[in-house]
């Protein structure tokens, strides 16, 4: 369990360093007044990197346990929940 807390705690600091560093790139370019075309590709990079960051990390701060492999008794039971749920056509014909 130990484990799942030392992942939480990095995932958040290198979030939050993804996010100060490309915070720094995007003044350091604007205060050493860059180029337009560096620019054109420097603030995409800023602002998608922190925003692809964060939605990873919501994948290890969310899970309660750490992802966790489905055993075949789990896997057979969803199964065999899912056989018993009727069939029904698609109200749009597909």
């Amino acid at each position: 369990m130990r484990h799942v807390g030392q992942a939480r705690l990095l995932t958040g600091f290198a979030c939050g360093l993804t996010a100060l560093m490309c915070a720094g790139l995007l003044a350091g370019a604007a205060l050493a007044q860059a180029p337009p075309a560096a620019l054109v590709l420097i603030i995409p990079i800023c602002v998608i990197l922190p925003m692809l960051a964060a939605w990873r990390a919501t994948v290890t701060i969310a899970s309660p346990g750490g992802l966790a492999p489905l055993n075949n008794a789990a896997l057979n039971d969803l199964r065999r929940d899912l056989a018993r749920l009727p069939e029904t056509h698609h109200p749009l014909g597909f």
